[in-house]
């Protein structure tokens, strides 16, 4: 038989979920009601205007550490500093210090992929470069260095 902990845990997390679900379900409501409204407007200004032809904006989801182009910025603030070859869990806390970032209160994991990501991008553009891998861990440096 389950220990009773592990069924409350269990039922704590179907409630929040099924929560989630009547959440989304009555903002998706709205913004289908919000988009007939803007059909109409349509249609009051050209009647004849085919809605088919209107293709669905993605939807990006916002970074929820760093404003547009910060990271990227104190990503290469923290290599330069470094004066050298400096891992990814070492550029990791120097930007959550600069920004003031308790690592141990925030997803790391999250935080982490997130300067990951860019890291990536940077590095495609070919101004920093893996120097290394210790124990599945990047090492990076500035190109050229």
């Amino acid at each position: 038989m389950a220990e009773s902990h592990v069924i409350s845990g269990l039922v704590s997390k179907h409630s929040e979920l099924a929560g989630e679900i009547d959440y989304h379900q009555s903002r998706v409501k709205q913004i289908r009601a919000d988009v007939e409204a803007v059909a109409t407007a349509i249609k009051v200004f050209d009647p004849d205007y085919d809605l088919r032809t209107i293709k669905a904006k993605p939807v990006r989801a916002k970074n929820q550490f760093f404003k547009h182009s910060e990271s990227n910025r104190l990503l290469l603030d923290v290599i330069r500093e470094a004066k050298g070859d400096i891992s990814t869990p070492e550029i990791v806390e120097g930007v959550a210090k600069i920004k003031g970032i308790d690592l141990d209160i925030i997803d790391r994991k999250a935080f982490t992929a997130s300067l990951f990501t860019v890291l990536k991008r940077i590095q495609n553009k070919n101004v920093i470069e893996e120097a290394d891998r210790v124990d599945g861990v990047i090492v990076w440096r500035m190109t050229g260095d």
